[in-house]
């Protein structure tokens, strides 16, 4: 199911690499890529586990984000991880933006350039120098996927120059990584200001509410997996409280969101009702325009006003 056009995928599994919880200012920098992939409108956000996964997963259980784990992550390589959530998007989105972990303070404006540009492999240049995130189109997908060659990932982008997008951008935080740890500190500041946005925390809700960001995601992947079960894997919540969500929701909305299938209350196939699809879209809508009006009257009223 085609959600929304553009899916995100933060590969931090590498034990020997990836440095998901190092702190850069008040927050770690595996959230601090999906701040900045969620300030840019990306879902759904994959992130590739490995190294301190229970940390990454307490850290970002609330965030509506998904982990697949590379159980390889002693030797995993980038590309390992990245073929895990490129193959996980396959017919999901019609475009992936990608980025290392340890390259966590491009600006969510810069990632808005690629994704307003939308070639088949775009990336952004800070004075001639190419950075992350990548951003993908779904028809390269299978080629990189069969890619045996050399320089696994440079290797497998560099065999589609023909297909390159370049983005010039004067972000130098798409250049900079965790091995420059003193300039990211130089850029925080920076940073933080292209984080700084109207936060919209979006719910429904009676006498409680019954309705949130990480009901949506539920859902989402019981549509796509056919599992509760598995969706609660995927998302990091326990099935006992994902049943008590899904029946409260029922609840109030008055009608059934759930079709439950033979086999077992934990392996029959679960799927959406009709009309928990329907509700589940129109979600969709309403936030995306909700969220985009907030923003642009954040615009209007702080940044225009030079306020903030």
């Amino acid at each position: 199911m085609k959600i929304n056009n553009v899916g995100g995928i933060i590969v931090a599994a590498s034990i020997r690499r990836a440095r998901p919880m190092l702190q850069l200012g008040s927050i770690p920098i595996v959230k601090r890529v999906v701040l900045a992939f969620q300030q840019a409108g990306i879902f759904p956000i994959v992130i590739i586990t490995g190294t301190q996964e229970d940390e990454v997963r307490h850290e970002l259980s609330e965030y509506g984000v998904i982990f697949l784990k590379n159980e390889d992550c002693q030797e995993a390589t980038m590309f390992d991880s990245l073929k895990i959530g490129l193959s996980y998007f396959q017919d999901k989105c019609s475009h992936i933006a990608i980025t290392p972990v340890n390259s966590p303070m491009f600006s969510p404006e810069t990632l808005k350039k690629l994704l307003d540009t939308k070639g088949e492999v775009t990336y952004p240049v800070y004075k001639e120098e190419e950075g992350y995130p990548v951003l993908l189109s779904s028809s390269v997908i299978p080629g990189i996927l069969h890619y045996k060659g050399e320089d696994e990932f440079k290797g497998a982008i560099h065999s589609l120059q023909n297909c390159h997008v370049r983005v010039e951008v004067e972000d130098e935080g798409v250049v900079q990584d965790v091995h420059s740890y003193e300039q990211l500190q130089k850029l925080l500041e920076q940073h933080n200001r292209a984080l700084m946005q109207a936060a919209v925390g979006l719910s429904i809700e009676k006498e409680s509410v019954f309705f949130n960001n990480r009901t949506k995601l539920l859902l989402y992947l019981i549509s796509e997996t056919k599992s509760v079960n598995k969706a609660c894997e995927l998302m990091s919540m326990s099935y006992t409280k994902a049943w008590k969500v899904l029946n409260k929701l029922e609840f109030e909305l008055g009608y059934t969101i759930i079709q439950r299938r033979q086999g077992g209350s934990r392996y029959g196939r679960t799927l959406l009702t009709e009309k928990g699809m329907e509700f589940l879209l129109a979600y969709f809508e309403y936030e995306d325009r909700v969220i985009r009006f907030a923003q642009s009257e954040f615009v209007r009223i702080f940044k225009k006003n030079q306020l903030i």
